[in-house]
């Protein structure tokens, strides 16, 4: 008789922990739910910056490459840059037409 009273309060306990296992699972995927869109908006925002910042890493490291290498021709090997003497004006056609 006794084992018969424990049996059914532990059907009880039972029961109510997968009811209350239940709501608890709707509450959060109703809450999880609604929020998606916004999830997916914030991680292709994510995206977008995140692919932003590789642009301008990569023309921060060209920029001080080129710093580099200006350095290094100016300084080490002592190169300075000249005037350039044109024979011909640069801006102008090396074939005009004449039509």
């Amino acid at each position: 008789m006794l084992a018969k009273k424990i049996e059914k309060r532990l059907l009880l306990v039972v029961v109510l922990m997968i009811g209350l296992h239940l709501v608890v699972q709707f509450i959060i995927l109703g809450t999880v739910g609604t929020t998606g869109p916004d999830i997916s908006r914030i991680r292709t925002e994510r995206e977008a910056v995140e692919m932003n910042n590789k642009v301008k890493t990569a023309a921060i490291n060209d920029l001080q490459t080129n710093a580099k290498v200006v350095v290094s021709v100016t300084t080490e090997m002592e190169m300075q840059a000249k005037a350039l003497n044109y024979l011909q004006d640069p801006d102008q056609k090396l074939f005009a037409s004449s039509r």
